[in-house]
């Protein structure tokens, strides 16, 4: 059977919760499937040939076609995804890591036409630096605007670069990493090789857990905490060991565990 699915450019996280189980499905059955998705999204479709996978769009929209589904609910609609951890594990990198890997992800721009919500802020970043530069090879992932296609939401300055290349420089910035990969497969790499991350609600938490290790989210407002879905289900993705902290205080003494394991 001949299958086209247009993603329509829908938001990150509803591409990969929605989509690509949908698409990777069709592969399974042995189907002719072309997808036509955003730039840089080639990567998550990593099991079709190259000519099947179309980047047309350039920008997101806010919400997704209906058709797919909807991802703030209780039961995961396709429960089967591909193994990005052990295709992306053996990709050579430039950069050599001393230390087990440990990204650190964050974002800050509007939420739900607001201002940030779901960020972790100066301080809480320079106490997880604090804690595990020392002992890992730690990677600051919040991605600059040239890096991702524009979407509805605006990006604010943070202060975090400067806290890096000023007070940290021992933490790696990934958009400083001059790698022969797209920004997309470049963060699969990565979260692959790694022990874990830490993220935030939204689309770095979905993407931290498709690559196992385990994933500390700071989430404080959105249809994941309303549903539970962090816990109900973010694990199905990649068996990624989920923990979720709605305050700072809690997630650093996560984060303080760490070293203890």
């Amino acid at each position: 059977m001949e299958v086209t699915i247009d993603t329509h450019a829908p938001e990150f996280g509803y591409e990969l919760i929605l989509i690509v189980p949908l698409v990777y499905k069709h592969y399974l059955n042995n189907d002719k499937i072309t997808v036509i998705t955003n730039q840089g999204m080639r990567c998550f479709y990593y099991f079709l040939p190259e000519d099947c996978v179309v980047e047309k769009y350039t920008s997101r929209t806010e919400t997704t076609n209906a058709s797919y589904g909807e991802i703030h609910t209780q039961e995961l609609k396709n429960e089967i995804f591909p193994d990005y951890k052990s295709y992306f594990k053996s990709k050579k990198l430039k950069h050599f890591f001393e230390k087990d890997i440990i990204i650190v992800n964050n974002k800050y721009n509007t939420e739900w036409g607001k201002n940030p919500i779901n960020f972790l802020d100066l301080e809480t970043l320079s106490e997880i630096f604090k804690i595990l530069s020392p002992d890992f090879s730690l990677i600051y992932n919040r991605p600059r605007a040239d890096k991702i296609p524009k979407d509805n939401s605006d990006i604010h300055e943070l202060g975090d670069y400067d806290l890096i290349s000023k007070e940290f420089t021992n933490v790696i910035d990934i958009n400083e990493l001059e790698e022969d990969y797209s920004f997309n497969e470049l963060q699969l790499i990565l979260g692959s090789k790694s022990i874990g991350k830490i993220s935030v609600q939204g689309g770095s938490s979905i993407l931290s857990s498709f690559t196992g290790g385990f994933n500390y989210i700071y989430a404080v407002q959105g249809g994941e905490v309303e549903h539970n879905t962090f816990n109900l289900w973010y694990n199905k993705f990649s068996n990624c060991k989920i923990k979720t902290y709605s305050k700072y205080n809690t997630l650093l003494h996560a984060v303080e565990k760490i070293n203890e394991n």
